[in-house]
């Protein structure tokens, strides 16, 4: 499959000469003593069989970083050229649609930044630069939709900055403006849907072939339940000597000096995967194993034996106060009618079975604590990843508010994600900085703090914690990084 791309075309590009609105209709906004108005088409090449519209309310996104070259012109006050240069560098391009249905748009939007694009004219060996950044956001938009199902949406303003730079003080004397349009992928097929499910189960515990999926319990699809579902080990105190160790749910595991059962978990699910008449019952696709202790998930291996049994191992990861969850996903799959077309519609049903719960006694020895994340977020300036004026997950490379432009507020909330294996009570300190500049940092000490950020380009902002169980002390690394936009006053 061909992955999503964005292309830019310039049609034309006009070089206007006069500061007067009129001259060029109602789709420019010309700058203050000058405008260059262009023209240019996103076009949006999707996947080859991707469809347009999401039933999870999720849009398709798409980020591409596009070439901008394209000669400007500069304007004295008076309205005379005075100079030329010819701008080269990136548009940051970001574009998502929203569609119920793939007869209709309910919602485009697009956002582009301007990345490091610059000039020197080379009559007078004057530098410039543009920056800044545009974007829109159609709600219902009247698109065109192409013979070949792709849509186009209607022109849309946009205006960029445009800066003469040294030998002199940098100044802003207009705006670049101009109309652009898109065009998206086509609306291909209903897309392949994923539904979780948790298997029901019979008042005497066995599984039934019911599942629930959240606002719906499927009991008209006949399928297969597990025939063989547990955990064995190879060897413990309370294993039978010749006999296969079955572990019990609730278990003591085997934690380096005490416990029942001794690790590798073993996990064996045996479930029906071969061909049935016209889907009935429905056979099980496959089956993925999961071993979990608190946050951590350890490693699975599994893999697959004819007949059936699908095997899982597991070594499970030291905690003496999380439980070990061990429990596996069946995967089913049937094809459905998409009723707003009646086309056909791949459905996968992932069916969570039952949950093993065991635990281990805690070591004789102290073990340090375990950093799981960090996670920073700030108000959005700008709507393409959130709505302007929500918070924000943000993530490694975000622009920052300088200001005078940026993506994110320079104010940061961060939410550290950590544990103990013996359950210690942990102390967090958190680091925010760039270069040698330290900044202030609210509510330090605790899980979630805030750290007021200020320009300093082109260092870029770290941010970092220690967590200490007041024998051990982690450090999180790397940092978390973002970054500002060089600022020309």
């Amino acid at each position: 499959m061909k992955r999503n791309t964005l292309n830019i075309r310039t049609y034309y590009v006009q070089l206007a000469r006069s500061i007067t609105q009129g001259e060029f209709g109602p789709h420019f906004a010309l700058g203050k003593t000058a405008a260059l108005a262009l023209f240019v088409l996103f076009i949006l090449a999707g996947w080859s069989a991707a469809p347009g519209y999401s039933q999870t309310g999720q849009p398709r996104t798409t980020v591409v970083d596009v070439p901008f070259d394209m000669m400007a012109p500069w304007y004295t006050p008076d309205g005379e050229l005075e100079d030329e240069v010819r701008l080269r560098g990136t548009l940051h391009v970001t574009a998502r649609t929203w569609a119920a249905r793939p007869d209709h748009i309910d919602r485009y939007a697009l956002h582009a930044n301007a990345v490091d694009i610059y000039g020197t004219s080379e009559t007078t060996g004057q530098r410039f630069r543009l920056t800044g950044s545009f974007g829109y956001d159609l709600r219902d938009p009247e698109v065109t939709f192409n013979p070949d199902g792709s849509f186009s949406v209607p022109m849309q303003p946009w205006k960029l900055h445009f800066f003469k730079v040294d030998p002199e003080p940098a100044r802003l004397t207009s705006d670049l403006t101009g109309s652009t349009g898109a065009t998206a992928a086509a609306v291909g097929p209903p897309p392949p849907l994923t539904v979780a499910c948790q298997r029901v189960f019979a008042p005497d515990g066995s599984p039934t072939p019911s599942f629930y999926c959240g606002s719906m319990t499927f009991t008209y699809i006949e399928t297969v339940t597990p025939s063989l579902y547990r955990v064995v080990v190879g060897s413990g105190d309370a294993c039978v000597p010749g006999t296969t160790c079955v572990v019990p749910d609730g278990a003591r595991l085997f934690n380096g000096e005490n416990g029942d059962y001794n690790p590798p978990l073993f996990m064996q699910e045996k479930v029906y995967t071969g061909s049935s008449f016209n889907g009935v019952p429905l056979a099980a696709k496959s089956v993925r194993w999961h071993c979990k202790t608190g946050f951590q998930e350890a490693v699975v291996g599994t893999q697959f034996f004819s007949g059936g049994l699908w095997l899982g191992r597991c070594d499970p990861i030291y905690s003496a106060v999380e439980p070990i969850k061990v429990w596996a996903e069946t995967i089913y799959r049937f094809y459905t009618t998409y009723a707003p077309t009646q086309q056909t519609q791949e459905v996968t049903l992932v069916v969570k079975e039952r949950e093993f719960t065991f635990r281990m006694d805690s070591l004789g020895v102290n073990l340090p604590p375990v950093i799981h994340g960090i996670t920073v977020r700030s108000v959005a300036l700008v709507d393409y990843k959130c709505p302007i004026g929500t918070e924000c997950e943000l993530t490694d490379g975000d622009v920052l508010y300088n200001g005078a432009q940026g993506d994110y507020a320079a104010t940061v909330s961060m939410e550290l994600l950590a544990s103990d294996p013996d359950g210690d009570t942990l102390s967090v300190e958190w680091f925010c900085k760039s270069g040698s500049t330290i900044y202030n940092i609210t509510n330090q000490g605790a899980v979630n703090a805030q750290c007021s950020t200020t320009y300093n380009y082109p260092n870029p902002v770290e941010i970092y914690a220690k967590v200490s169980d007041g024998t051990h002390e982690v450090w999180f690394d790397p940092p978390r990084q973002f970054t500002f936009l060089e600022r020309l006053n």
